[in-house]
């Protein structure tokens, strides 16, 4: 038996000793310090998997505490696998094969009030943000973001100097969606970040502040500003459109529409502000099919009621039918987290499609070949 399996032999068969008293947790293994200290004096690849390993189950622990709340409000919860060692050792009791059951109240409130409390707290502060880390990881980098907007104003920085403030590295806060929504639902960043630039295209007339732009669109083709004045524009329009993507924007035509390409997640916060009280007819959101575009969509749409998405199912399942070579999403698609019930159905369709991605470039094109019918915002 190897070195590493037989420790992790060792922490199972303690915790399911473990009938009464103590806590059913790995942290609290008497061998759980053995394990960490042999991270230092096995060969890399045993420390490598031992390493995995220890990685998984504090993954894991994030689900366990919301569980346990969920124990403690109700007394009963949705059987996990993560709650099976307080099953073995007759802490919970299975109900029926979907439900578990308290049967030692104080111990899982003691166990809550010793390991869960403050990670709840931290879920719960960002959850009231629409921000929902998946495990332990994420959860502590959202709260140390969380937690210097809420004491900082990051006034005359961008979206790299703030990363490299919080996390010691530019691009942390680049690379996650859930940190980059975290900003734009906070705050918006200063005006003299580039990220913060929107792109407007219009077939109508359009005003800034009451001064026309029109003919300045009409020569330029576009006009630029910061996500900030998107409130301070005026367009005699019907719908507005955002785009995620610069192709698709330049690609189409707006018809009786202003189109606004906002760049992704770096400013759909910042959007959401300045469309929210303002009347902006009919709000599409043309995004990427895929769990960051439905993110992005979901966003607006849960805080404007009237935002919908593009391209609907009936487009979305042509595309399919005419994907030759399937591009996989990076994430698994999820519903649980989806304010829309559009955007769950749509995220439940492409699960049944094992998880394809379809870019906007690609509904573009279709439209080009004449096998989708672009909706009436927009001409080729």
């Amino acid at each position: 038996m190897k070195q590493t399996d037989w420790m992790w032999t060792q922490s199972t068969h303690y915790l399911k000793s473990q009938k009464t008293g103590g806590c059913s947790s790995l942290w609290h293994c008497p061998i759980f310090p053995i394990l960490t200290e042999a991270c230092t004096i096995i060969s890399l690849p045993l420390k490598t998997e031992l390493s995995c390993r220890i990685s998984d189950l504090k993954g894991k622990m994030l689900d366990r505490c919301l569980l346990i709340a969920k124990l403690l409000e109700n007394n009963e919860c949705s059987y996990s696998k993560h709650l099976d060692d307080f099953i073995n050792s007759n802490i919970l009791i299975r109900k029926n094969r979907q439900r578990v059951i308290v049967n030692d109240y104080n111990y899982i409130r003691n166990y809550f009030n010793n390991h869960c409390r403050e990670i709840y707290e931290k879920y719960k502060k960002l959850s009231g943000l629409n921000i929902y880390p998946k495990n332990l990881e994420n959860l502590e980098k959202a709260y140390n973001l969380y937690f210097y907007l809420k004491k900082n104003e990051p006034k005359g920085i961008d979206l790299r100097q703030l990363s490299a403030l919080v996390f010691g590295d530019s691009k942390t806060i680049q690379k996650s969606s859930l940190l980059k929504t975290l900003v734009n639902e906070f705050r918006p960043l200063s005006a003299g970040s580039f990220y913060n630039i929107i792109h407007i295209r219009c077939d109508k007339s359009i005003y800034l502040e009451g001064i026309s732009i029109t003919d300045v669109m009409k020569s330029n083709g576009f006009f630029s500003c910061f996500a900030e004045k998107l409130g301070l524009i005026s367009a005699e329009v019907e719908n507005t459109v955002i785009f995620e993507n610069l192709s698709p924007f330049f690609r189409l035509n707006p018809n009786n529409a202003m189109f606004v390409y906002v760049a992704g997640f770096q400013n759909i916060g910042e959007i959401c502000r300045q469309l929210r009280d303002h009347d902006s007819g009919n709000i599409i959101h043309f995004g990427d099919v895929d769990p960051a575009g439905l993110q992005i969509a979901d966003i607006l749409m849960s805080h404007i009621a009237k935002t919908s998405f593009f391209p609907d199912i009936n487009n979305i399942e042509k595309a399919i039918n005419n994907i030759h070579t399937p591009v996989y999403a990076e994430k698994k698609f999820e519903t649980q987290s989806l304010y829309s019930d559009a955007l769950r159905e749509i995220a439940e369709i492409m699960t049944e499609y094992e998880h394809i991605r379809i870019e906007q470039e690609m509904i573009v094109s279709l439209a080009e070949k004449g096998i989708i019918n672009l909706p009436v915002w927009c001409r080729l």
